[in-house]
C-alpha cells in the first residue's frame, strides 16, 4: 500500500466522475413474487467481487419501491461507508432486478478515458472515502433512500484522486493478485478450521464418554461393596465420598451432554424457514420463559402498525399487526434464544442470582435486513475471553458446572451461519448492559 502514496493523482469531485441514473421507482412498496431482487446483502466491501448476474442473486418476497432495467454501477451506505455492485448484463435480469428499501444509488461512468470502473469502486469503498462519508451523513433512524442519508449535492461534492490510467490498471491488477492470494488462503484456512471442528468435537465426546464411564465404574464400585443393594445415600470412596443419588444424577447429566455434543455434527438438519413476525414471537418467548433469577426488558412501541397498510386499494397489513417479518426457522431461533438466556444465567447472573437482574431485548430493521440484539446488566465477558473464544466448540468458562456443555454459544453462530445470518457479541465494561449477542438476519420483511 505504501507505492500507492507515491503516485501522482489529480482531485475529482464525484460527480465529475459520474451521472447518477434516475431510479424508476413504483408508485407503491409492492412484493416481487419470487423474482430477482437485491438488499444490503448484495452489495460488498470487496470491489472486485462485486458482479449481479442471474446466478448469484436470489429471489425474494421483499416489498420493494425501486427496479433497475439496465446495466449499472451501485453503491449502498451502509454504516459510515460505502458497499458497492454491478450489473453488468441483464442476461436473464431481462424484466428487471427490484431492489430493497434501501439508502443506495445508481450510475454510469462519465468518461472512461479519466477512471476506470475497478478504480473507481475501489476507491469508494476505501477508508479516504468512509472518513468523507461520516462528515457528511445524516442521522436517520430508517433510511430507505440514499437522500435520507446524504444530499445529493454533498455526495457529488466526496472527493477521489485519480492517477494515470496506467497506474489505475496496475493496483487493479496488484489488488487481483492479492486477492487471489487471499482466497487461496482463506480456502486453506477453511480447511483446517474444518479439520480442527471436527476434532475438537470428537476430543469431546471421548472426554464425556471417558467422564461417564468413570460415574460408571464409580457406581459399579458402590453396588460391589453393598451387595448390590444401592440407595440414593449410599456412599463409596474414602478421599471424595460421594452418594449413589449423586452418582446417578452425574451419569444423568453426562447423558444429556454427550446428546448434545452428537446434535451438533448435524445442527440445523430438518428445520426449514418461515416467516416469524418478530415482536409477537419475542412476546411469547418472554411469557414462556420466567425465570426466579432475573426478568426480561423488551419495548413494543412502534413494533406493530397504526393504521391499515394498503397496496392498490387492499389491505397488505391491518391495525395491529407486527411490522417485521423473518425468514427463518422458529425451532432455530428458539434454540438461539434459549442458548443466550442459559448462557447469561451460566455467566452473566452467576453469583449474583440476588441482584435485579435483566435481560434486554430491542431490534431494528433497515430494508431487509434486521439486528435483534440481546443483552443482560450481568457481569462483563471474563478476561481473557475474545468473541472467537466465546464461539469455540466447548469454549465455556462454564464447562462441567451444573451440566453446562460450552457448546451454547457455538450453536448459536452455526444455527446463523446455517440459515443465513450472523452472530456476534458486543461487550462494554462500562455499560449498563456489558454483554449481548448481536443477530442479524437476512431476507427480512419491514414496513417501517
Amino acid at each position: 500500500m505504501e507505492r500507492e502514496h507515491e503516485l501522482e493523482t489529480q482531485a475529482y469531485k464525484l460527480g465529475d466522475l459520474i451521472d447518477l441514473i434516475a431510479l424508476e421507482r413504483l408508485s407503491l412498496a409492492v412484493p416481487v413474487d419470487n423474482k430477482p431482487c437485491m438488499s444490503l446483502v448484495d452489495f460488498t466491501s470487496q470491489y472486485m467481487l462485486s458482479y449481479i448476474t442471474a446466478k448469484n442473486i436470489g429471489p425474494a418476497n421483499y416489498r420493494v419501491k425501486t427496479v433497475i432495467k439496465s446495466p449499472c454501477l451501485m453503491a449502498v451506505v451502509s454504516g459510515d461507508h460505502f458497499k458497492v455492485a454491478r450489473i453488468s448484463s441483464m442476461k436473464g435480469l431481462e424484466e428487471g432486478v427490484y431492489v430493497d428499501r434501501i439508502p443506495f444509488f445508481a450510475f454510469h461512468i462519465k468518461n472512461h478515458n479519466v477512471v476506470n470502473e475497478d478504480y473507481l469502486l475501489r476507491e469508494l469503498v476505501s477508508d479516504d472515502m468512509s472518513q468523507q462519508l461520516k462528515r457528511n451523513i445524516k442521522e436517520t433512524e430508517q433510511p430507505h433512500k440514499i437522500s435520507d442519508l446524504i444530499d445529493e449535492n454533498d455526495l457529488l461534492s466526496l472527493r477521489i484522486d485519480l492517477p494515470s490510467l496506467e497506474m489505475q490498471d496496475m493496483v487493479v491488477k496488484n489488488d487481483m493478485l492479492d486477492l487471489l492470494q487471499e482466497l487461496m488462503s482463506q480456502k486453506q484456512a477453511d480447511f483446517e478450521n474444518y479439520q480442527k471442528d471436527i476434532h475438537l468435537k470428537k476430543h469431546a465426546v471421548g472426554q464425556t464418554i471417558f467422564n461417564l464411564n468413570n460415574w460408571w465404574n464409580t457406581l459399579q464400585k458402590a453396588r460391589q461393596e453393598n451387595n448390590g443393594v444401592l440407595k440414593d445415600d449410599t456412599t463409596t470412596g474414602k478421599i471424595r465420598p460421594v452418594a449413589v443419588g449423586e452418582i446417578y444424577n452425574r451419569i444423568g447429566e453426562t447423558l444429556n451432554i454427550i446428546s448434545n455434543q452428537i446434535n451438533t455434527f448435524t445442527i440445523g438438519d430438518g428445520m426449514e424457514k418461515e416467516k416469524i413476525a418478530l415482536a409477537p414471537f419475542i412476546g411469547e418467548y418472554i411469557n414462556s420463559h420466567q425465570s426466579p433469577m432475573f426478568t426480561y426488558k423488551f419495548d413494543e412501541t412502534g413494533k406493530y402498525a397504526t393504521d391499515d397498510f394498503k397496496m392498490k386499494g387492499e389491505s397488505v397489513l391491518h391495525k395491529g399487526d407486527p411490522l417485521v417479518y423473518l425468514d427463518f426457522p422458529k425451532q432455530a431461533l428458539n434454540q438461539i434464544l434459549d442458548n443466550i438466556v442459559s448462557n447469561a444465567c451460566s455467566h452473566g447472573f452467576s453469583g449474583i442470582e440476588d441482584k435485579n437482574n435483566i435481560i434486554r431485548i430491542e431490534y431494528n430493521s433497515i430494508g431487509s435486513t434486521c439486528t435483534l440484539t440481546i443483552a443482560n446488566n450481568g457481569k462483563p465477558l471474563q478476561k481473557g475471553m475474545s468473541e472467537e473464544k466465546v464461539f469455540m466448540y466447548g469454549g465455556s468458562t462454564a464447562v462441567g458446572t451444573d451440566g453446562h456443555n460450552g457448546l451454547g454459544a457455538f450453536q448459536i453462530r452455526n444455527l446463523m451461519s446455517r440459515f443465513g445470518g450472523t452472530a456476534t457479541i458486543d461487550c462494554n465494561d462500562a455499560s449498563e448492559y456489558p454483554f449481548a449477542y448481536v443477530l442479524t438476519f437476512q431476507n427480512c420483511i419491514s414496513y417501517t
